[in-house]
């Protein structure tokens, strides 16, 4: 597949040409970029093979062929990425900066941004949830009055021309305050920091109801509806000492807790519990 003039994933024309291992030069240095660098993706979007380097020109400034840099080159290249002119270099690294999607001045951090878009800008601000989930550059990101993002938080934004559109930020219903992206990120979220009750999953609880903020409200719910083995002994055990049935339970006692004890507490132990509906 020769060059083109138009990038083959964002058909604008191609201000910078981008060139991998590969020799395939039909996406545009911009959409290279956006892939390693806010989407980890290193793979040519043509023939899919790795590629560790690519080598940015500005047009003119493109060799035929690109050989492999140096050991010592790929070393210092940020994602991987070389340079055969200054202004390609200018540009790629214009796209990774922290620079206003207002006025496109760059920042010299962060922080320096918020001030920024704050004072020069009429008072908007950055949303720091899609400062931190949003796969953009930058510039990209959206600013809002007070009252916009309050909107945006809760209805999340339309389609902007080529951007795509902003879902509502989800609440963790656990976590006072704290705002998720989108659903995935939430069901991310409560899956790793939350508890999930396994008993109810199996028994097909809705998802909603399947979670609880701490393990003490967990185990609260495992004595209200389930079976909680209250030995010292299984104390410890957290989610391996809850059973469905009563019969789980006792099987679960003379198994482990009596196994091979004699006296009332042996056979206590032993005495299954049988009830009977006759309907």
């Amino acid at each position: 597949m020769g060059d083109r003039d138009d990038c083959l994933i964002c058909c604008s024309p191609i201000a910078i040409v981008a060139k991998g291992k590969c020799g395939h030069g039909v996406v545009c240095g911009e959409c290279v970029v956006r892939s390693r660098y806010l989407h980890d993706e290193i793979r040519c979007p043509v023939c899919k093979d790795e590629q560790k380097w690519v080598a940015m020109s500005s047009p003119g400034f493109a060799p035929d062929m690109v050989e492999a840099p140096s050991a010592a080159a790929l070393r210092s290249a940020p994602l991987g990425l070389v340079f055969t002119d200054d202004n390609a270099k200018t540009l790629v690294n214009g796209l990774m900066g922290v620079a206003c999607p207002q006025c496109r001045q760059p920042q010299q951090s962060l922080q320096a941004l918020k001030a920024h878009v704050k004072d020069a800008h009429g008072g908007v601000s950055l949303c720091t949830v899609c400062l931190k989930s949003r796969k953009v550059f930058m510039h990209e990101q959206r600013c809002y009055s007070k009252k916009e993002l309050d909107l945006h938080n809760r209805k999340g934004d339309a389609a902007i021309n080529d951007d795509a559109p902003i879902e509502p930020h989800q609440k963790c219903k656990f976590c006072k305050g704290q705002l998720f992206f989108d659903e995935l990120a939430l069901a991310l979220h409560v899956r790793e920091k939350h508890f999930r009750c396994h008993l109810c999953e199996r028994r097909g609880v809705d998802a909603d109801r399947l979670y609880y903020g701490t393990y003490p409200q967990m185990e609260a719910h495992f004595r209200e509806s389930h079976f909680l083995c209250e030995h010292p002994d299984c104390k410890d055990r957290q989610l391996e000492n809850v059973f469905m049935t009563e019969f789980d339970l006792q099987a679960h006692n003379v198994n482990v807790h009596f196994k091979g004890k004699r006296g009332k507490a042996g056979k206590a132990a032993r005495q299954i519990n049988l009830n009977f509906m006759v309907g």
